[in-house]
């Protein structure tokens, strides 16, 4: 994962694409939401047309965990997972360690056991009141 492509660049603004049929991922999205952003954080359904349009198949849209910045660049996975956790005011520190430490191992396991055990962990947190919803399918 790079958050700095070139050297200089920095993401101005996010868009995390997640599953709106995952309790664990509409979760996750409220707790971003709650949480002060360095950088702005929009929220988009992978079911949403647009961005089945954009992600062709080289984008693991629905499967993964995906983020895009305003210029196209593109994270998915345990990557997108650092990504969100650096654009977060009390997790910037955490992300840049974990990345700069050779620590982004730990954080891709711990992503991938999350992720791939989703499926069972989402029925067990039933339906959460606390999720905003969105008409359009974007929330910020």
């Amino acid at each position: 994962m790079t958050l700095r492509h070139d050297g200089n660049v920095h993401p101005t603004q996010l868009t995390v694409v997640y599953d709106p049929d995952c309790e664990l991922c509409r979760r996750c999205k409220s707790w971003m939401i709650s949480q002060p952003q360095l950088v702005p954080i929009l929220f988009t359904e992978a079911t949403n047309p647009a961005v089945l349009s954009w992600a062709g198949r080289s984008v693991p849209v629905g499967k993964e965990l995906v983020v895009v910045s305003e210029t196209g660049l593109t994270w998915s996975g345990a990557d997108a997972f650092l990504v969100c956790l650096w654009a977060l005011k009390g997790y910037r520190t955490l992300a840049n360690t974990l990345q700069r430490r050779g620590l982004s191992h730990v954080a891709r396991k711990l992503f991938l056991g999350v992720s791939h055990g989703r499926s069972w962990v989402s029925p067990l947190l039933g339906t959460s009141e606390d999720v905003p919803v969105c008409g359009d399918g974007a929330c910020m």
